[in-house]
């Protein structure tokens, strides 16, 4: 089993049958019976190989930016953070 950290908030983790894709965050929770209280959440995206999790990975971080130059500065970010993980 592979894993490779993107960010803070993705990684890849690659086995031999699948690849999957895995977005964790901290969300606050606003509970009557805990109080307010922060919980990991996962989401897990499944893919036939590294290469389309990569694609998903871009797209997903593509959603925040608003106009042309937001998404050319990020897919820079990403492209630079993509080269460092497999100069590796």
């Amino acid at each position: 089993m592979a894993i490779i950290q993107l960010d803070d908030e993705y990684k890849i983790v690659s086995e031999s049958l699948n690849t999957t894709l895995v977005h964790a965050e901290l969300k606050t929770i606003n509970s009557k019976q805990k109080g307010t209280y922060e919980k990991e959440i996962e989401n897990t995206f499944y893919y036939n190989n590294i290469e389309t999790a990569l694609k998903s990975y871009v797209r997903k971080s593509l959603r925040c930016c608003n106009n042309v130059d937001d998404i050319l500065k990020k897919l820079n970010e990403i492209d630079s953070k993509i080269e460092s993980i497999f100069k590796k």
